[in-house]
């Protein structure tokens, strides 16, 4: 097998373009990350605006979910609920909201 002769060392003008192009990307990749921090920084700020109106919208939803769930299961085992047909009113929490054949009260 023939020997490889030793390589030869770039001219100085494609090491002036590597470290040229090297320093344009620096500066670009700096450029690009201070806009797109501008934006995420807006959008963090209006999510975090929306937040209390979203959660309170999730938390409605669940109680809602909750309830529905909580009279279908009163109605498959047979406990009587309370006058309003089971709907939960206020979330379950007031207590005494599900009275069973025994007359006990959850």
């Amino acid at each position: 097998m023939a020997a490889l002769a030793a390589p030869k060392a770039p001219s100085s003008l494609v090491k002036v373009g590597r470290y040229s192009m090297l320093g344009l990307g620096i500066l670009y990749g700096s450029s690009r990350h201070a806009i797109l921090k501008k934006k995420e920084d807006a959008f963090r700020a209006k999510e975090e605006e929306e937040r209390p109106a979203r959660e309170a919208a999730l938390k409605a939803e669940k109680e809602k979910r909750n309830a529905e769930e909580m009279a279908y299961l009163a109605r498959e085992v047979g406990v009587k609920t309370g006058g309003d047909g089971g709907s939960g009113g206020g979330g379950g929490s007031g207590g005494g909201d599900y009275r069973s054949d025994c007359g006990c009260t959850y």
